[in-house]
């Protein structure tokens, strides 16, 4: 990305929506049902020092559209929409985040204890076309080759430790919790388990 370039204020980098099978990636939404902490992680690195940039805003951000739970006197859901977004951007990070020579790891941990029904997710690299500037205050000119990047996102679903009071084993799959009886090779109609070890010390 190239900052305060007005051509490229966002890059879609992942999708996910129950209703849509051209989602770039297809998951169960039961994949996201009952977690109460979400985990931003990714590296940067940012080339903007050599041009002056003493201000500016980019990072990634997460849109979370939330299915309504209210119904009318019908007994219909009422047709309103309900987004959160979770912004991982530069004042959250350590260190100089106009000066990473190199890639720096950067994360962030959201509390998403009152969602409960999402209905779909999107992840963008975004920069604030115009926020880039100098120490006169003067917005930077686009340069000509991209300034800002970033790589190896991860994000993390789980649980706030405070829920638990004793040592926790959990285990947990991202794949739908259903089976297809249809689908064949039989082999292939499996589930990819994960284990987490939640280990309480006397001190907290």
């Amino acid at each position: 990305m190239i900052a305060n370039d007005i051509n490229r204020e966002s890059i879609l980098l992942w999708s996910y929506n129950k209703e849509n099978s051209d989602a770039l990636v297809k998951s169960s939404g039961e994949a996201f049902g009952g977690f109460t902490r979400l985990a931003i992680s990714a590296d940067f690195q940012a080339w903007l020092k050599e041009l002056g940039i003493l201000t500016g805003e980019y990072g990634l951000e997460l849109k979370i559209e939330v299915e309504p739970e209210d119904k009318n006197e019908f007994g219909d859901k009422e047709p309103f929409t309900n987004f959160r977004i979770c912004l991982l951007n530069c004042a959250d990070m350590i260190g100089n985040p106009y000066n990473f020579e190199s890639f720096y790891n950067q994360r962030k941990i959201f509390d998403i204890s009152t969602i409960k029904n999402i209905k779909s997710m999107e992840l963008r690299f975004y920069q604030k076309t115009g926020s880039f500037l100098n120490r006169d205050g003067v917005a930077v000119e686009p340069h000509t080759l991209p300034n800002i990047f970033v790589k190896d996102i991860v994000l993390s679903l789980g649980y706030d430790a405070e829920s638990f009071e004793d040592d926790t084993l959990i285990i947990y799959t991202l794949d739908s919790v259903k089976y297809d009886v249809k689908k064949t090779p039989l082999e292939d109609n499996h589930k990819r388990l994960y284990s987490r070890w939640v280990h309480r010390f006397e001190d907290g």
